[in-house]
């Protein structure tokens, strides 16, 4: 498998991928690396989408049964009853009841709802333990120095503006720089 690999990324494919991905990657053991880490998280985040999926189907279900539940109540009760009569004790009994079961399946869905922050937080966890935070550029005050990293920088910061709609914002940062 690693003959694969080695095959795949020789000199030239590493000087492309690294260009056209903006990632530094010195060996072939680093191109690999990188990848791994992706599949890591790219894992952690599959559990999380079935996660997702399994949560909202199973609170669909549950709480078109409610609804249909009431519904079929709100029916029974208005076909026993006077348009302004009390409710019977029996009638009552059983809203109580249909209360108290609706309300052991909300807390059921709000524990699965809880389940859930742990699954989405080892995603994180996943980033933090696959990537290296290098913000070591950040701190060097000769990296802004030419005017082709002041442009690239101009170019950044444009584009995040026009992707959160800023477009004047970003308009304006163009034809200033």
């Amino acid at each position: 498998f690693f003959w694969q690999r080695k095959k795949c990324l020789n000199k030239e494919n590493q000087a492309s991928f690294s260009r056209n991905c903006g990632i530094q990657i010195r060996t072939i053991g680093d191109f690999w690396w990188k990848m791994d880490s992706c599949s890591a998280v790219e894992k952690e985040l599959e559990r999380v989408l079935t996660k997702f999926s399994a949560i909202n189907e199973h609170s669909t279900k549950i709480i078109g049964d409610v609804l249909t539940h009431f519904i079929e109540l709100q029916k029974h009760i208005a076909e026993g009853t006077e348009s302004n009569a009390e409710l019977t004790a029996g009638q009552v009994v059983i809203l109580k009841d249909a209360l108290s079961k609706t309300k052991e399946k909300l807390q059921r869905l709000t524990a699965d709802h809880r389940d859930l922050h742990g699954t989405v937080s080892k995603v994180g966890k996943a980033i933090d333990r696959n990537f290296v935070s290098d913000f070591t550029a950040t701190s060097r005050t000769d990296v802004f120095t030419t005017e082709r990293n002041i442009q690239l920088l101009n170019t950044v910061i444009a584009q995040h503006f026009y992707r959160q709609g800023m477009e004047d914002v970003a308009d304006m940062l163009i034809k200033v720089s």
